[in-house]
């Protein structure tokens, strides 16, 4: 502020806080006469930006830059009243940042101090979410070749990498050769699950589908695909018999030769005759694939022809 000899104070206050002084006035006649004046000069409203902070999540990187203008700068910034949230820090440029590490509502003050030492405040609420996440492993499942009508299983785990429950509301196949089991699942954060997948091919050939998993973490619902092949044994006689002339009350032996040649086991149940002067054995028998057995055959005729 200036003072002219007119008598005029005027100016802008750079400062704030209570001045005291003497204003002295001289008339035409010289005779002077004298007043002492306290001036006090406020500090301006200052007021921080925003005034609102975003709400953010558990593990998730947090930055946001709080600004204080209608003061002097530079500004300098401190919490004064509530707390943060864990894993955030404000710096005195007005920075709060960092991951946090735990959820929850938090209302905190910040301060914002001008280069002349005035201030402003602003109350803040922010939530700190806690959200799930999903990962599963393997990505596919090959369950090669299985035999129709039996079934092959495998697993496949799933993971909760976040920092809420993770709730798999189902799990199902595309395909009705597979079957997943469990159908449903909680997941506790840093937890594991395993699924049980079952290949049980209805008929021969390549058969695929999908797993689809819907939860409650990003990206649901997640697939992974299933594929399989179901096979078929294949049976084989290498040789027919003809026994010829056999005289009565006695008896001729000769055999066959059985070869599984499928990719899987060929289960002989039974092996019979229709006709009472033949008999065989073995009469059952498992054959792996790529194998044979022989079969004897008996024959020992009790009338003619």
């Amino acid at each position: 502020l200036s003072l002219a000899s007119s008598g005029l104070l005027s100016g802008t206050p750079v400062l704030s806080g209570t001045f005291t002084f003497t204003v002295g006035a001289t008339d035409l006649e010289g005779c002077v006469g004298t007043l002492r004046y306290d001036l006090i000069i406020d500090c301006p409203a200052i007021e921080l930006n925003p005034t609102t902070l975003p709400n953010g999540a558990v593990g998730a990187v947090y930055d946001q830059t709080i600004a204080a203008h209608r003061g002097t700068a530079p500004y300098t910034f401190a919490l004064t009243n509530g707390t943060i949230p864990s894993g955030l820090s404000l710096s005195v440029n007005g920075v709060l940042s960092g991951s946090p590490t735990g959820g929850g509502d938090f209302t905190f003050e910040v301060t914002a101090n001008d280069a002349n030492g005035c201030q402003g405040s602003q109350n803040y609420a922010v939530r700190i979410n806690v959200t799930p996440g999903f990962s599963v492993i393997p990505s596919s499942v090959g369950f090669g070749n299985v035999l129709v009508g039996t079934s092959k299983e495998d697993t496949v785990t799933v993971t909760n990498p976040g920092s809420g429950m993770l709730t798999v509301f189902s799990a199902s196949s595309t395909s009705g050769n597979f079957n997943v089991v469990p159908n449903s699942a909680t997941i506790l954060p840093g937890m594991s699950l395993r699924f049980y997948i079952r290949f049980e091919p209805a008929g021969g050939g390549l058969k695929a589908g999908d797993i689809v998993f819907s939860h409650n973490a990003a990206g649901s619902p997640s697939n992974i695909g299933v594929n399989g092949t179901g096979v078929l044994p294949q049976f084989a006689i290498l040789t027919n018999l003809l026994f010829g002339k056999v005289f009565l009350g006695s008896t001729k032996d000769d055999s066959v030769t059985v070869s599984n040649a499928g990719t899987s086991p060929l289960e002989i149940s039974s092996v019979t005759s229709d006709n009472g002067e033949f008999s065989v054995t073995p009469n059952s028998f498992t054959l792996a694939p790529g194998t044979n057995i022989t079969f004897y055959m008996t024959f020992h005729p009790t009338t003619l022809g």
